[in-house]
C-alpha cells in the first residue's frame, strides 16, 4: 500500500488541521508541533507560531456597478472594522504580533505531518477490512442459530489462534455431541475436528491450533433469550483493532465483531456478525395481579409432550425416551425451572414485582428437545403491581374501607372498577375528577357472601386515555358471625317440591328500623320478603323456601 493513494483524503484533513492550528495560541502551537508530529520540525514551522496571528486575507472587490463615492465609503467602513478586530485580538491573545501570509513550504510541511499521523491508522483499517468476513443472522427469541467460519492458515508454521468477542449471546461449540446435533439440524455434511476448540487457562479465552496450510471450520452458536427492546443505545465504532466493537440499533438490531489473533496479538481474521431479531409468536398470555415489592411464585402446568417434535428447521426428533424439558425466562432476574408435582410436570416461576402501578412483562420459553435449540412453547406473562390492603370482615355484615388516591401532574377524570361486584361496591361517585397532586379519599363498601379468604382487585382508570392510574389488591378474611338461633331442616332428594319454613323475627331496637335478609347459599334458600320495616319491638314472620337437594 503506497502513501500516494492517501493524497486526496490527507489534503482535506491537513486543511482542517491548518484551520485548527490557526486558532491556537502561539505557545500552545509550539508545544503541539513538538509533541504531536512524528517527523522532524523545521525552523519555519516554529516561526509559524509567531506569525499566525498576523495573517490576513483581503477579498478583492467585485464590479457591482456602484459609483466611486459609494465604493470608497464601504471600503473605509470595512477597513475600520478590520482594524478594530485586529486590535482586540492582539490585546487579548498575542500583543505586538503582526499578521503575515504563511509560506507555501510551511503549508506543505503541515500536510506531510498530518499524512504521517493518519498513515498507520488508514493502513490498519484497510488490512482489517480485507480480513473481515460478514455474517447476517435472523433469529427468533430463544432460537439457536448455528454457523461455521472457515479459517485457513496461509503461513508455513503452526499457529495458535485465540478467539475473542464481547457479545454475551455468542459462544463457541465445544461439546462433541452438541456439535453433531446442530450440524444434523442444519444439514451440514462436512467433516470437522471435534476437539478443535480449547479454553485457555489465562484470561479464559478460547483458542485452537492450526497446522501450516490447514483449513479448519470454527463452530459458533448464537442464542438470545432477551426480548426486543423498545429503545436502543448507539455507540460509535472504535478504530482500535485489539478491542471488539458492539453496536446496537433500533428494533433490537445489533452487530459485533469476532477477532482471530495470534499469540503476538497479530490480527488473523475478523468476523462481522449482524443480528436482526425476528418476531416471536406467543402461544399463551398470562396476567397476574400481585402486591408490589414482593415475589410472584406460580406453578404453570405442562401438557405431555408428543412422541415426535418438529423443529423450525424441518428436522423431526423421534426419540423413544421422554423429551428433555428445559425452561427459561427472558428476564435474567426471574427464576424459571421445571419441577415434578405429583404425576405432572410444572414450570415454576419466581419473579420480583415492581412498585405499583407498573406492569412488567416477560417471556417463558419451554424446550422439548436436546440442547434447547428451538422453543416448543412461548408464554408471555404480565405482572401487574398493585397496592395490597388487608381487611377483616364478618359474614353478612357490611364494612366500609377507605383508600387514598393521589393525583399526578395533570387533572383527569377517573372511573373505578372491581373484580367482584356483588361483594365490593365503590361508594365514591364514578367517574371522579382527580385534581393535580391532590389526595382523594376513595370509599369502598364490602359485604362478604362466604367464609374464608379472597382477593378483590380495584382499578382506577382514566376515562379519556384508558390509562391505568392506580390499582389495589384487597385481601379479605371473612369470619363466621355470632349464631343466635339454629334450625334443622330435612330436604328431599330430587323432585320439584319446595320445603317451606317460617321463622319469627322481632325488632330488638326502641325505634323504627329496616332489615334486609340474605344468605350465603342463594341457590338453595329464598325468602318471601327480602326486606321489612318494623316498629319498635314489632314481630314479623319470615317465610323461607328450600329448593330440593341434589345430594
Amino acid at each position: 500500500i503506497h502513501s500516494d493513494s492517501l493524497d486526496d483524503s490527507s489534503s482535506h484533513v491537513a486543511g482542517r488541521l491548518y484551520l485548527r492550528l490557526a486558532k491556537m495560541p502561539a505557545d500552545n502551537l509550539n508545544q503541539h508541533l513538538l509533541d504531536q508530529s512524528p517527523v522532524k520540525k523545521s525552523s519555519g514551522q516554529i516561526r509559524l507560531a509567531r506569525r499566525l496571528y498576523g495573517y490576513t486575507s483581503e477579498r478583492p472587490a467585485g464590479d457591482s456597478g456602484e459609483d466611486k463615492h459609494t465604493k470608497d465609503r464601504k471600503h473605509a467602513r470595512m477597513q475600520c472594522v478590520r482594524e478594530m478586530t485586529l486590535s482586540q485580538k492582539s490585546t487579548a491573545l498575542a500583543p505586538n504580533h503582526t499578521h503575515k501570509p504563511l509560506p507555501t513550504s510551511i503549508q506543505m510541511d503541515l500536510i506531510d505531518v498530518q499524512r504521517e499521523e493518519l498513515k498507520r491508522e488508514t493502513i490498519a483499517s484497510v488490512l482489517e477490512e480485507a480480513l473481515t468476513s460478514s455474517y447476517q443472522l435472523r433469529p427468533r427469541m430463544g432460537q439457536a442459530v448455528y454457523f461455521e467460519h472457515e479459517f485457513k492458515n496461509v503461513h508455513n508454521c503452526a499457529l495458535s489462534v485465540s478467539v475473542s468477542w464481547r457479545d454475551p449471546d455468542l459462544r463457541l461449540v465445544t461439546d462433541r455431541n452438541e456439535c453433531h446435533y446442530l450440524r444434523q439440524l442444519n444439514s451440514i455434511t462436512k467433516v470437522i475436528d471435534d476437539n478443535l476448540i480449547t479454553e485457555a487457562s489465562e484470561g479464559g479465552r478460547y483458542g485452537f491450533l492450526v497446522h501450516p496450510n490447514e483449513t479448519v471450520h470454527i463452530p459458533f452458536r448464537y442464542q438470545s433469550f432477551s426480548a426486543i427492546e423498545a429503545t436502543s443505545s448507539h455507540r460509535s465504532d472504535s478504530s482500535d483493532v485489539q478491542v471488539s466493537s458492539l453496536e446496537r440499533e433500533g428494533g433490537g438490531k445489533k452487530w459485533f465483531k469476532v477477532y482471530l489473533q495470534s499469540p503476538q496479538q497479530d490480527l488473523l481474521g475478523v468476523l462481522k456478525v449482524r443480528v436482526e431479531p425476528q418476531g416471536q409468536p406467543v402461544d399463551h398470555t398470562l396476567h397476574f395481579y400481585h402486591p408490589e415489592r414482593t415475589f410472584l411464585k406460580r406453578h404453570l402446568l405442562l401438557r405431555e409432550a408428543p412422541s415426535q417434535h418438529q423443529h423450525s428447521s424441518g428436522v423431526v426428533d423421534s426419540d423413544l425416551d421422554p423429551p428433555v424439558l428445559f425452561a427459561c425466562s427472558s428476564d435474567p432476574d426471574n427464576l424459571c425451572e421445571i419441577r415434578d408435582k405429583g404425576d405432572s410436570r410444572v414450570v415454576y416461576i419466581k419473579a420480583p414485582v415492581k412498585p405499583a402501578p407498573t406492569v412488567h412483562s416477560f417471556y417463558i420459553m419451554v424446550y422439548r428437545q436436546k440442547h434447547a435449540v428451538s422453543p416448543a412453547k412461548v408464554w408471555q406473562v404480565f405482572v401487574h403491581a398493585v397496592h395490597r390492603v388487608d381487611h377483616s370482615l364478618v359474614l353478612g355484615q357490611s364494612s366500609l374501607l377507605k383508600l387514598a388516591l393521589r393525583g399526578d401532574h395533570s387533572s383527569r377524570r377517573v372511573a373505578f372498577y372491581s373484580t367482584s361486584g356483588p361483594v365490593l361496591k365503590v361508594v365514591t361517585p364514578s367517574p371522579l375528577l382527580l385534581p393535580t397532586h391532590s389526595l382523594t379519599e376513595l370509599q369502598v363498601s364490602l359485604k362478604p357472601r362466604a367464609i374464608g379468604k379472597s382477593d378483590i382487585i380495584i382499578t382506577a382508570v382514566d376515562v379519556e386515555s384508558r390509562q391505568l392510574v392506580n390499582a389495589w389488591l384487597v385481601h379479605t378474611t371473612s369470619q363466621e358471625p355470632t349464631i343466635s338461633r339454629a334450625f334443622q331442616v330435612t330436604l328431599p332428594t330430587g323432585g320439584n317440591s319446595l320445603t317451606q319454613k317460617t321463622i319469627a323475627f322481632t325488632n330488638p331496637y326502641s325505634k323504627h328500623k329496616g332489615f334486609t335478609f340474605s344468605t350465603n347459599q342463594p341457590d338453595i334458600i329464598s325468602f318471601s320478603n327480602y326486606s321489612v320495616k318494623l316498629q319498635p319491638q314489632e314481630t314479623v314472620v319470615i317465610g323461607l323456601q328450600f329448593s330440593p337437594s341434589a345430594q
